[in-house]
This record gives C-alpha cells, sequence and structure tokens, in this order.
C-alpha cells in the first residue's frame, strides 16, 4: 500500500506542532490495516486541537480506502489519559483491550462506512453513521469507562446493515416498536433485532436521522417493521440477538428494549462486559435460519417498576450496575 499521505500528514505534523503538545507520529499499513503510534499528547488546548484535525484527516484517508486504523499511544511521557480517550472516541474510536489500558493496539476504528447492502446507496449509509456518531460523546459518567460507553458504540463495533423490505402483513404498531419486535419474534419464531433506522429527522436542518429502534429478520434474512411503515425507514444498523439471549432478558425487561433504554444508557450488560476484540458476542446470533427450530416460546412477563434509568437494581439481576465489568451468563 502506498503510504505518501501518511509520511506528509507526518511531515506536517512534525513541523507545525506547538513544543510538548504532540512529538510525532509513526504509521504502517498493509492492504486493510493502517497503525498509527501517538507519542504524546499534552492537556494543551492549542496541540489538542491540531491533533484533533490531524487525527481526522488520517482516519478520512483511512475511510476512502476502507482501512481499519489501529493506535497504539503510549504514556511514558505522560499523556493526559481522559484527553487521549476524548480525542480517540470523537473519531470513532473504540477500546480493543480489557480495561481500556493505553497500551499497544488499545484503540482501534473500522472504516466508517460499511459496504452498503444490495439495493442501498453509499450515502445512505453515510447519514446513518453521522446519527451515530453523534450520539458517541453523549456517554454517561457512569459508564465512560465501559467496553462501550453507548449503545452506538456498540452496534458501530458489532452491528449489521439492513436494506428496508417490504412489510410481510398483518397488524403494525407504530411507536411501539420493542414490543411489537419482541412479539412477532414470538409469534413466528423470527430474529429479533435492536440497533438504528435512519428515518426521517424533525429538526429542520437534517433530513434524516438515526433513531434507535427494533425489528425483526424473517427465515431468509430480510427486515421484517412491525412498527414503521413501508418506505419510512430507508436503512437499519443493528444487532441480531440469539435465541438464548433474548429469551432470557425477555423475561426481566418484559416489552421493554434488552440492550438500550435511551441514547444514553445507564448500560445493559452487552455494553458493559463483552469484549471489545470478541467478534461474536455470546449474545449475538451468527449465521443461518433467522428462525428458531422449536417453534413459539412464551416468556413471563416481568411486571417490577424500573428505575428511571430503566432496568432492575437486584444484585443477582445480570442487567445490574456492579463493581467491574462482568461475565454476562450464557
Amino acid at each position: 500500500m502506498t503510504m505518501g499521505w501518511a509520511d506528509a500528514l507526518t511531515a506536517e505534523l512534525k513541523r507545525s506542532m506547538p513544543s510538548g503538545a504532540l512529538l510525532g507520529l509513526v504509521l504502517d499499513g498493509d492492504d486493510t490495516v493502517l497503525e498509527l503510534e501517538l507519542l504524546r499528547v499534552s492537556i494543551g488546548h492549542r496541540g489538542q486541537g491540531h491533533a484533533d484535525r490531524v487525527l481526522g484527516r488520517i482516519c478520512a484517508e483511512a475511510d476512502a480506502r476502507e482501512l481499519t486504523v489501529v493506535c497504539t499511544p503510549t504514556d511514558e511521557f505522560g499523556a493526559d489519559r481522559r484527553r487521549l480517550e476524548h480525542l480517540y472516541r470523537r473519531h470513532g474510536f473504540a477500546a480493543a483491550t480489557p480495561e481500556n489500558q493505553l497500551t499497544k493496539h488499545s484503540w482501534q476504528r473500522p472504516p466508517a462506512h460499511p459496504r452498503p447492502p444490495v439495493g442501498v446507496d453509499v450515502e445512505t449509509v453515510r447519514r446513518l453513521r453521522a446519527g451515530l456518531d453523534f450520539y458517541l460523546p453523549l456517554a454517561a459518567d457512569i459508564s465512560r469507562d465501559w467496553h462501550y460507553p453507548t449503545f452506538a458504540d456498540l452496534v458501530l463495533a458489532h452491528g449489521r446493515l439492513y436494506a428496508p423490505a417490504p412489510w410481510p402483513g398483518g397488524l403494525q404498531h407504530p411507536g411501539r416498536c420493542f414490543a411489537a419486535a419482541h412479539a412477532l419474534a414470538d409469534r413466528e419464531g423470527w430474529t429479533y433485532c435492536e440497533g438504528f433506522a435512519l428515518v426521517p429527522s424533525s429538526a429542520d436542518s437534517v433530513p434524516h436521522g438515526a433513531a434507535e429502534h427494533a425489528w425483526c429478520l424473517t427465515d431468509d434474512g430480510r427486515v421484517a417493521d412491525p412498527a414503521l411503515p413501508d418506505g419510512y425507514a430507508t436503512l437499519y444498523w443493528g444487532l441480531p440477538l440469539a435465541e438464548a439471549f433474548h429469551a432470557e432478558h425477555r423475561q426481566a425487561r418484559g416489552n421493554d428494549a434488552i440492550l438500550t433504554y435511551a441514547p444514553t444508557p445507564s448500560g445493559p450488560n452487552s455494553t458493559r462486559s463483552c469484549a471489545p476484540n470478541c467478534p461474536l458476542p455470546p449474545w449475538f446470533r451468527s449465521q443461518g435460519p433467522h428462525r428458531r427450530p422449536s417453534g413459539r416460546h412464551e416468556h413471563a412477563r416481568d411486571r417490577r417498576t424500573y428505575p428511571p434509568q430503566g432496568r432492575p437494581r437486584n444484585g443477582g439481576d445480570p442487567l445490574a450496575p456492579a463493581g467491574g465489568p462482568r461475565r454476562m451468563r450464557r
């Protein structure tokens, strides 16, 4: 791979940075990965801003080449860890090692615009990606050190893109996407998904927005959306849940969302506990038919009153907060 553009950015950075702000970059690349080493980032506002601009240009170039960017920062010069984290997160990076330690290969960023599904143009994917990026800095304080501080982080790391498909028929329930998708999955044996849908935005200056949403996948993997009329959503980006995970957490969550409750969730266990470098978390449906082999399943409804953040605080519940990361029950 030709690295001329990266070499030019490195030279510019070394020439223009104020003293002690960002000492330099060491870059190496192959056909799929660009490795970037930040030697030092100070707490100085001027240096941080310039580092932000240069890193943004590097990410833009990597996106154009469909490269994954891997940051390998060192803190041996006393770099401010929190500022480094904020710098990376602003550009779509996620921690790639346990405990978010700033060690080799600790932050990585996949291409910003994954390959669109058949029938969807690249610009539609860009708009939905921009909507997810909007949520990244909105992580609650309690979840900033989790593997996936927001639901958007989780979807960007493990989500799949789905093109809209005609509603297969039956009654739809606008405004009740989670309850309707749960019911449809139970009735038809289809796969339940949570993620984001690209829908018209209420903001005049933004033509489309990313809305948290739930839907199902039919036997052949096509979207079946029991809440939105045909033509309303132009793209889906989400997580198909494994049958066992859906059944287990449905008992505690009832008809509510399983993975998220708001744009800045209090942290369901998936965002807290899943290893970020695990390509297929235990709750993720990897492949095969999107129908449960055993047919219909009924689950008891849990009618407890949840706290404002949207989940039980029972210490025995896998969704309850804990002193440190915990592995999900399989």
